[in-house]
């Protein structure tokens, strides 16, 4: 009785110590994520390199998905980061004005150290994945995204040059 008294005690101490291990404050974390993906979104319309390169991880994998005019065929594109910074620096989404942006952002779910954001804007539908890394900064490591429907679609940008891949 006096080993299962012990055994028992263990368990309860166990279960109750790990809940309280780390306390996260939501808010904090809700607006770090905002933050970011702010960043990225504004960062393109406004051409602000600095604003995009903060909101990217290195290991950034974007992802477009279109329906090909005629053919109805669904077609794929990739951006990397460099990509987008090249994106970014020629000034792609200067073409809308500010007014114009539309922004609109929810954080979907936080768990731990990996968020979910939907962001829509005046040209794009973007789901966005965000991790964060060894400074415990918040970053975007995944976008898929399509064209916003109630406004006509982008120019798909070029193709980056060979070298994008390999940074």
């Amino acid at each position: 009785m006096r080993n299962f008294v012990l055994v028992l005690f263990a368990v309860f101490t166990l279960v109750f110590s790990v809940g309280a291990v780390e306390k996260v404050d939501l808010e904090k974390e809700k607006t770090a994520i905002e933050k970011a993906t702010l960043d990225y979104i504004e960062g393109y319309f406004s051409g602000n390199v600095e604003r995009m390169d903060r909101a990217l991880s290195p290991d950034l994998t974007k992802k477009g998905v279109r329906k090909e005019r005629g053919t109805g065929q669904t077609i794929f594109s990739y951006a990397s980061k460099h990509s987008m910074m090249v994106y970014t620096a020629a000034g792609y989404g200067k073409s809308v004005p500010e007014d114009k942006w539309g922004i609109e952002l929810e954080v979907l779910d936080i768990y731990a150290d990996i968020a979910c954001v939907k962001v829509l804007s005046a040209q794009f539908m973007d789901y966005l994945h965000l991790a964060k890394d060894h400074n415990g900064e918040w970053k975007i490591v995944n976008v898929l995204w399509t064209a916003n429907r109630a406004t006509p679609p982008p120019p798909p940008p070029p193709a980056p040059d060979k070298d994008s891949k390999k940074k």
